[in-house]
């Protein structure tokens, strides 16, 4: 995705002056927030193809089914696969030929009478549970009687992918023209394609005056109606089914945040049902989806009320700011940690333990377009760049040299320096009351990682280091808080000083497998991590 995205690093505003000829604004950068990565763009069909491929690959026994819908689904409680969905596979004769049915990007066609009555091949498959992310007109969501919250905008958007003829100087940049009562946006994509979004009032010549617009191709397009909706519900009431994507939350494409917040949602489920399924989790666990991701989807809804009413020119409505109406330089400040990606969960559950006090203190960074200091348990953990410890190797600390985003949980341990007799007795103490906690669960659900501050060239693996990994495990990684100086690895204690951690007291965090912060307290206590 990194290598065949277009990457942007700009948001330009554009307005139109008093003689109607366009000047820019104001510019702002999409690298103010805590992220080894920055934007990109590319087609919601090469992405689907990408995961595709991936999974193909890596998973020879998972199966792809294309061209597939769903006729049937029921519930029978007390059977280990107690979810029964039943399947249909489309088909269509062509010259006496019958082959599947589907688009040539590979997506099946849907709504066609005539081919539904003629289909063959049926399926019922036993499930213990189903994730449905059927889309806005979701099938499963209807079966299972959920409803939809919401309404339409009268406002009609046009939206096509081109490569452009044109001599507007900001192409390869993020551009929001507005006006009063029209709107238009101009997304860099990948191959040297712009997406145009437009409301339909004007043409997009006359909204660039004085700039030419015009088109070599035009790959696609389409004309919709912005209106956002939210279900009421995203498990059924037998916590066997879910429901995640636009199945869940509807709004307008233009922030992207469609297929973005749906992956959110999916891999927030399916980490906590691998768990379930691998009996490393309690069957109640799941249900704390339900929480964290319908407020999630309630402030996307919320902000694209927003964002809809500003990209189109209108007023902004009352909503997740709670003022009537911003400037846009004001507005763009304000939306980019929810386009980052950035959430906190605002609740407390068996697998986060928030305070009201924290969570305040971080909503109200958020809603000024900052990212709260330090670790803010119920958002992800900021990347730092450190050493592992036994080569000296610089890594990424949230990254996948570090630690991969798998279906395990982080016990990171904040040591300090680890030359001074206390803190090495500490380390040591900490090692044998988790090995108790390890002995007691299932050992492959934890990932223990240190992070010292002491040279390593120095240290070298002494003694009480080794004994503490020893008692600690195989699966237990040490790392050093550093940085090259002249060519020599030095102490810098950098991370320690992004996470707000005292060299002397150090800290005791707890991570989800989804990276997200569940626990951060004394370096001892071992026991509020268990509970």
């Amino acid at each position: 995705m990194l290598r065949e995205g277009s990457l942007f690093t700009q948001w330009a505003l554009w307005a139109p002056d008093s003689d109607g000829a366009l000047h820019r604004t104001g510019v702002k950068s999409w690298n103010r927030y805590d992220s080894r990565y920055t934007n990109i763009t590319l087609t919601q069909a090469r992405i689907g193809e990408i995961m595709a491929e991936y999974i193909r690959e890596k998973c020879a026994d998972m199966e792809i089914r294309r061209a597939t819908i769903v006729e049937g689904l029921s519930v029978r409680d007390g059977e280990e696969y107690p979810v029964e969905v039943r399947t249909r596979n489309v088909r269509r004769t062509i010259n006496g030929e019958t082959t599947e049915a589907q688009a040539s990007n590979g997506i099946r066609v849907d709504d066609d009478e005539d081919l539904l009555k003629t289909s063959i091949d049926t399926r019922t498959i036993h499930a213990k549970y189903v994730v449905a992310c059927d889309g806005a007109h979701s099938w499963t969501r209807r079966q299972l009687d959920i409803a939809m919250v919401g309404d339409d905008t009268d406002v009609i958007w046009g939206v096509m992918d081109v490569l452009p003829d044109t001599d507007f100087p900001s192409t390869r940049a993020l551009n929001s023209v507005l006006g009063a009562g029209f709107g238009l946006l101009l997304v860099p994509r990948e191959r040297g394609l712009i997406r145009v979004y437009t409301t339909l009032a004007m043409t997009i010549q006359q909204r660039l005056k004085p700039y030419r617009f015009s088109y070599k191709t035009c790959e696609w397009w389409a004309a919709y109606q912005i209106g956002q909706r939210i279900s009421t519900a995203n498990i059924d009431s037998s916590g066997r089914v879910f429901l995640a994507g636009d199945a869940v939350h509807t709004h307008s494409p233009q922030a992207g945040q469609g297929i973005n917040v749906g992956i959110q949602d999916v891999w927030n489920v399916m980490w906590r049902l691998n768990l379930v399924v691998k009996q490393s989790a309690k069957p109640d666990i799941p249900q704390t989806y339900s929480e964290e991701r319908l407020k999630v989807a309630q402030d996307l809804v919320n902000f694209d009320r927003q964002f809809a009413a500003m990209a189109s020119g209108q007023p902004t409505p009352q909503g997740l700011f709670g003022r009537q109406s911003w400037s846009i330089q004001h507005f763009f400040h304000r939306i980019g940690v929810m386009v980052a990606g950035l959430h906190v969960h605002s609740e407390s559950s068996v697998l986060t333990c928030t305070s009201k006090e924290d969570l305040e203190v971080a909503q109200k960074a958020l809603s000024s377009g900052k990212v709260p200091p330090g670790m803010v348990v119920g958002m992800r953990l900021k990347p730092a760049t450190i050493y592992r410890h036994e080569d000296a190797l610089k890594v990424e600390f949230t990254g996948h040299e570090a630690f991969q985003s798998d279906d395990r949980f982080r016990i990171l341990l904040f040591v300090g320096n680890l030359r001074t007799a206390d803190n090495m007795e500490r380390l040591q103490h900490v090692a044998s009351k988790l090995s108790v906690l390890l002995s007691r669960y299932v050992s492959k659900v934890f990932d223990i990682v240190i992070l010292h501050t002491a040279n390593p060239t120095d240290l070298g693996l002494s003694k009480p280091v080794a004994r503490a990994q020893e008692t600690l495990g195989s699966n237990t990684r040490i790392f050093f808080d550093g940085q090259l100086v002249d060519g020599k690895l030095v102490s810098s204690g950098a991370a320690y000083k992004t996470y707000h951690v005292d060299a002397e007291a150090g800290k005791l965090v707890l991570l989800r497998p989804d990276q997200y912060i569940a626990y951060v307290g004394e370096l001892t206590n071992v026991e509020t991590v268990e509970r």
